[in-house]
């Protein structure tokens, strides 16, 4: 093959290749952004992300996920840049609140965190993956009784839903309440006796307690 039709070749290939690129619609750019970004590929998912912003940055999905990505990325700051952009579109779009509150938390702001989450529930206040978020939210910042209270409005939704009742009991022990955290991990075991972290939970409280 001569180099004349070599460097043809080469130029078709990279135009196909941009055309394709430019072809790309949004549905399109999420599909890989997603696929991208669940394979631990963020760099290449924000890139898509950014595309999708490019032809329309009023598209909030695509500031959540862009923070998502950021977020996994360990960079929380701009994650929350991102659901800041996606807030100022849509106050009330519930996931960016819930996704700012987490890494609001992982910065250690439990306060402007606790708010995200306040807000979210005020939307929606019987999701229970809200409220334990809220929960361990209150736990990291020492307040147990708020923590617990969450862990009973969860438990007030679903009695045997087995995280907030280790949750539960997780933050009794460090109240120093061993027989009420014990309760909480036997009855969680008592529904999952596969749940390992209850089993490891227990153990932890029942030597504090001197009875292990």
């Amino acid at each position: 093959m001569s180099h004349r039709i070599k460097y043809i070749l080469t130029i078709l290939i990279l135009f196909f290749n941009i055309s394709l690129c430019k072809g790309e619609t949004i549905e399109e750019l999420f599909e890989k952004g997603n696929s991208l970004a669940n394979n631990g590929r963020y760099e290449e998912a924000i890139d898509c992300y950014n595309r999708i912003l490019d032809k329309n940055p009023a598209i909030i999905e695509a500031w959540n996920y862009k923070g998502i990505a950021l977020h996994n990325m360990f960079i929380y700051k701009g994650a929350i840049d991102c659901y800041n952009k996606a807030l100022d579109i849509s106050p009330k779009y519930i996931e960016a609140l819930v996704n700012k509150g987490l890494s609001l938390s992982k910065l250690g702001e439990y306060d402007e965190a606790e708010d995200c989450y306040n807000k979210a529930l005020d939307i929606n206040p019987n999701d229970i993956e809200i409220l334990i978020k809220k929960g361990c939210c209150l736990y990291n910042r020492g307040d147990y009784d708020g923590a617990i209270d969450c862990y009973n409005d969860v438990l007030n939704i679903n009695p045997r839903y087995v995280r907030a009742l280790n949750y539960k009991g997780v933050a009794l022990h460090n109240q120093g309440e061993y027989e009420e955290a014990l309760e909480c991990y036997n009855e969680a075991l008592n529904i999952d006796p596969n749940y390992t972290e209850a089993w490891d939970n227990r153990k932890i409280t029942l030597r504090a307690s001197g009875k292990y």
